[in-house]
């Protein structure tokens, strides 16, 4: 594809994505962090804490000066974040977060993080999510997985922006992933995880370490600006 062509594509879906919540509710609590309340699990609560620091992406939230900075660990398959909220099992779910890459990320095979939407009845059932390590893939947390965005190591020391589309009925998902450098990455209906039950529903969302089970923990990441939202009809 031309390089004008996935740049005028990017910014049809970037506009697309920012304005289909308008009118929305938020089913995330303390979202942009100006406190951990609302978010578990308590058995991990040490590997989580408030960072004086804050994205530069404010589309979803004002900036406030605050993220979440999360310390993994090679020992626990535990959630370092997690929240559950009334559960959508219909229409059309917008998602966003952003993340930060450290600048000594340096190890292609170093454990990333994973990010999941689970089911609201089974909440060991991942939805759709993404692994975040030297690269970015959606559904790497089962198996092989879906598309990867990025293959190569990210760019470090800058923050990047995750947005995407979720259709419950469709049982797929669009969107895009920005760099804070203007780089940008799309994806067009790729299928949620396999589910055993006939319909799907998102209930919750998780961040976990994909270091379980390694001799090494991955590095400590932030987040930020998390956010959850039906879209309006």
């Amino acid at each position: 594809m031309k390089p004008y062509l996935l740049s005028a594509l990017c910014s049809l879906v970037i506009v697309g994505l920012a304005s289909s919540a308008t009118g929305s509710g938020e089913l995330i609590t303390n979202g942009a962090f100006s406190s951990l309340e609302g978010w578990g699990p308590e058995e991990t609560a040490e590997n989580r804490k408030i960072a004086d620091l804050n994205s530069p992406f404010s589309e979803v939230y004002p900036d406030n000066g605050k993220a979440v900075r999360l310390l993994g660990s090679s020992k626990t398959r535990l959630p370092y974040l997690q929240q559950t909220f009334p559960a959508v099992t219909s229409g059309k779910v917008e998602v966003s977060w952003d993340f930060y890459v450290p600048e000594d990320t340096e190890d292609p095979s170093a454990p990333g993080w994973g990010v999941a939407l689970y089911d609201g009845k089974n909440f060991k059932m991942s939805v759709a999510g993404v692994t975040i390590s030297s690269r970015f893939r959606l559904n790497g947390e089962q198996g092989a997985g879906g598309p990867i965005l990025l293959q190569k190591k990210f760019p470090a020391g800058q923050w990047y922006h995750f947005q995407a589309i979720l259709d419950l009925d469709a049982k797929t998902w669009s969107g895009a992933l920005r760099a804070q450098n203007g780089a940008e990455e799309t994806f067009h209906d790729v299928a949620f995880h396999p589910t055993d039950g006939e319909g799907v529903e998102v209930g919750g969302i998780r961040f976990g370490s994909m270091a379980a089970g390694k001799d090494q923990a991955p590095k400590p990441f932030l987040f930020d600006n998390i956010s959850v939202r039906p879209v309006a009809p």
